[in-house]
């Protein structure tokens, strides 16, 4: 697959190459093998808060209601038991957490799809590298304009050759994210509405998927 190379400071073109990454090129996209692996992500980070108290939790008198014998009621122990008005609910909720597995094969084929959806669409661009002037967050964020990412969320991809000036320049941005090409996840790609990639990286990618 052949894509250009641009210049991380002013996105001019530095040039194209080849890269070999047939498994993106070549994957049909399925819509619902996304959606599905997305329903899957989202419960498995949904934090339950509902939480049912049981008898031996709720706060009451342990004094019976009522005798034992004489009244012509059913005998009673308690007032907090479910057969009362304001006592415990049976089998309420208690907040268990959801622990769907997800399949290392789903992950990478999800992620391919997003990738080949990203160069489709025009929000993948390869980059020369990724070093910037200084470390001030202002002039980081006239670079990136220049990508039109201050709209959206955006990733920027790197094989460790990221300098901790770049890090330390965005790191107070919440819609830019360094990562590094092993440590991504389809979550992340998932919101985000640019990637940019080094070459270094985009020759690795192929080893990962």
């Amino acid at each position: 697959m052949k894509l250009e190379i641009y210049n991380f400071l002013d996105k001019s073109v530095a040039g194209s190459e080849d890269f070999d990454i047939d498994v993106i090129a070549n994957i049909k996209i399925n819509e619902k093998i996304i959606q599905d692996h997305f329903v899957k992500m989202k419960k498995n980070h949904f934090i339950p808060t509902a939480y049912t108290k049981c008898r031996a939790e709720m706060s009451a008198t342990t004094k019976k209601p009522f005798k034992q014998k004489g009244t012509g009621n059913a005998r009673q122990g308690t007032t907090v038991g479910a057969q009362h008005r304001g006592g415990v609910k049976i089998f309420g909720p208690r907040g268990i957490k959801a622990k769907i597995s997800l399949p290392k094969k789903e992950v990478k084929l999800v992620k391919t799809m997003l990738l080949k959806l990203a160069i489709e669409s025009n929000k993948l661009f390869v980059i020369k590298d990724c070093k910037l002037l200084d470390h001030k967050t202002k002039n980081s964020i006239k670079t990136l304009k220049a990508f039109n990412v201050t709209k959206g969320n955006t990733i920027i991809l790197h094989d460790n050759e990221i300098e901790q000036s770049n890090v330390l320049s965005c790191r107070n941005l919440e819609w830019l994210l360094y990562s590094r090409i092993s440590d991504f996840t389809v979550h992340n790609l998932m919101r985000s509405e640019c990637v940019l990639i080094t070459v270094k990286s985009m020759k690795k990618l192929v080893e990962l998927l």
